[in-house]
């Protein structure tokens, strides 16, 4: 089951395809809110692929990171690259399976997604409290923004 404070935030979604579909995953999991920052995207053209969830689309929170920070207890921050060194901090990553525990004893929380093309940068994984990655067990590290939202909502 969805904790109820948990929200979504899209860091500069440039492809419609991607932000439909999350819009979609948002409704079938009954996530709280879904926030973009710094969007590129054409709202109008991810609602073609929202398939039902328009009316997330509807109540879509464009916000400023910081704006984002004020407003949740908890940042995840979601990554497909983990830290090759001890002291790079801000890329060790806790597994999803530990993510329900952590997020569910906070208020307010957000799963933080990067860019469709590049991913979260190490500022704005420094900005968030955990970080996790999903393993795929391959060489192929990176997963489709709409893929991996989904894994972690299961």
């Amino acid at each position: 089951m969805i904790h109820r404070g948990l929200s979504i935030a899209l860091i500069e979604p440039r492809y419609p395809v991607n932000v439909g579909h999350i819009a979609r995953l948002v409704k079938n999991f009954g996530v709280k809110n879904l926030y973009l920052v710094s969007p590129k995207v054409d709202m109008s053209v991810a609602s073609v692929y929202a398939s039902h969830a328009s009316d997330v689309l509807d109540r879509v929170r464009v916000v400023s990171f910081k704006r984002l920070r004020k407003e949740h207890q908890l940042l995840v921050a979601t990554t497909a690259i983990r830290a090759t060194k001890g002291s790079n901090v801000i890329r060790r990553a806790v597994k999803p399976e530990r993510l329900a525990d952590i997020v569910g004893a906070a208020e307010t929380a957000a799963l933080v997604f990067g860019r469709d093309t590049t991913g979260l940068n190490n500022r704005e994984i420094a900005m968030c409290d955990v970080t996790t990655v999903i393993d795929t067990g391959t060489s192929q590290q990176t997963l489709n923004i709409g893929h991996a939202v989904a894994i972690l909502l299961y």
